[in-house]
């Protein structure tokens, strides 16, 4: 596995670095399954997202911390999509 990709998520702050995860992929049934990791650098008004795919990690916007906000990026999710705050 090459060495783990990160992304500065909140620029605002400087202080935040998502890197992916060592259990990017998984060995299920003979094959390889890769997964999605997200990081979230949740604040009081907003959350910072990164995903890291397939060996690259991209900045994903900015999604409000309210209820409907947060609902409709829940929905974005499938099971195997391990979360990060």
């Amino acid at each position: 596995m090459a060495a783990p990709a990160s992304v500065r998520v909140c620029c605002e702050h400087g202080s935040v670095v998502v890197a992916r995860s060592p259990a990017a992929s998984r060995c299920q049934a003979d094959r390889e399954v890769w997964v999605r990791s997200i990081g979230m650098d949740v604040h009081r008004d907003f959350c910072e997202v990164a995903i890291a795919e397939g060996g690259a990690v991209r900045a994903a916007g900015r999604i409000q911390t309210q209820p409907a906000a947060l609902a409709l990026f829940a929905q974005s999710l499938v099971a195997s999509d391990e979360v990060a705050i």
